[in-house]
């Protein structure tokens, strides 16, 4: 009996790299000085932020484990890619909430210091996703299962 198999990486970093990409939209058009607009802008960052923590979370412990049968140099492409992750997001963070208690120029200052640091990031994080998705697809098979969809808590191996 055929089994039916799922595509694993394609959407998952298709929907991360449009939520990504729609917060950048909405940090460029924010008026930081405007307290709904920043707040929204602001509001959309910490989602995507949050979605990227979780996402770092499932990985390390479902991903990387069907991974560690590759060679060390494989896995170790990758964790280099995240090891500045937290202190994107800490510093991100801190700007945000600088926002908050800032006023006038300050805040489209901060806004911009924002836009800058996440576009940066989001380049090298959307690199990522198409590096992982072309070695993963490669070297380890890009499709799952469905009995392996449906176990949550068994780490996701390739087939």
């Amino acid at each position: 009996m055929a089994q039916h198999r799922h595509e694993m990486y394609r959407p998952i970093h298709k929907a991360i790299r449009h939520m990504m990409y729609t917060t950048a939209h909405d940090l460029s058009v924010a008026d930081f000085q405007g307290k709904r607009s920043a707040d929204g802008a602001l509001a959309s960052l910490e989602s995507t932020i949050s979605l990227l923590v979780l996402r770092a979370g499932h990985e390390e412990e479902y991903v990387q484990i069907a991974l560690e049968e590759r060679p060390p140099r494989f896995i170790e492409s990758f964790e280099k890619d995240h090891g500045n992750d937290e202190l994107v997001y800490a510093q991100l963070r801190k700007l945000s909430s600088e926002v908050g208690n800032a006023s006038g120029e300050r805040k489209s200052e901060l806004g911009n210091e924002i836009y800058d640091i996440y576009n940066q990031f989001a380049g090298i994080y959307v690199e990522h996703l198409y590096r992982r998705s072309m070695n993963c697809s490669r070297h380890c098979g890009t499709t799952l299962p469905t009995r392996n969809l449906a176990l949550s808590t068994e780490p996701c191996r390739p087939a």
